[in-house]
């Protein structure tokens, strides 16, 4: 629901506890003038402040996914005013063995999360209403142009997914045949999705008539 917060496919288990990737969007600004960009204090206190900072990004990662039936793989959501992205990694490994199989190459899904995070970096950077992006609640807002389009936002970054997964077969498979047809079946249940999300944003594009 991209109005609060965007995600891609989940799975049907918890994910408290779960192994992740955190987006560290914090800058830090120069007030001192002495050109470190440190804003006064010295490296160990920049050091302590940036871990500080990582520490609160996984505990909000991983208190968004508490409670859920079914956990997303990758999410846009506010941390403590800030936006960030989560990305989990045991939930994607989860998914990528149900659509391919427990033989799963490790580098499959290592592919896979790189590509769910450039996903939700699409989320991030155009469908974020960046003039007011976290609410009193903590809640994301959406650009206008999509809080009531959430189809056309899936459409538009799982389109760079695939891209993704695609560019990361032709550079890992080096013409290894499992692993090349280990990526086309997972790209292929990418671009079903794919499908459903532009048909729904483009009603008139062809073969779109199961999803009308």
């Amino acid at each position: 629901m991209l109005a609060l917060v965007t995600t891609t496919q989940g799975i049907g288990q918890s994910m408290q506890g779960s192994s992740s990737y955190y987006a560290n969007i914090n800058s830090y600004n120069d007030d001192d003038d002495d050109g470190d960009n440190n804003g006064g204090t010295n490296d160990n206190d920049l050091d302590d402040i940036r871990d500080d900072f990582w520490d609160l990004e996984a505990d909000c990662c991983r208190r968004h996914t508490f409670g859920y039936l079914n956990p997303p793989l990758g999410v846009v959501i506010c941390c403590e005013g800030t936006p960030i992205i989560c990305v989990y990694e045991e939930a994607i490994e989860k998914q990528v063995k149900k659509v391919v199989g427990n033989d799963t190459l490790d580098e499959v899904i290592q592919a896979v999360i790189e590509c769910v995070w450039e996903h939700e970096e699409v989320h991030y950077h155009n469908h974020v209403d960046w003039t007011n992006p976290c609410d009193d609640n903590d809640q994301l807002n959406s650009d206008p142009d999509y809080q009531d389009n959430h189809e056309c936002a899936e459409c538009e970054a799982y389109s760079v997914e695939i891209d993704c997964l695609e560019t990361k077969r032709d550079n890992v498979c080096d013409g290894n045949p499992t692993c090349i047809q280990q990526f086309n079946e997972y790209i292929q249940d990418q671009k079903n999705r794919l499908k459903f999300y532009c048909c729904l944003c483009f009603e008139d594009q062809p073969d779109c008539d199961l999803f009308s």
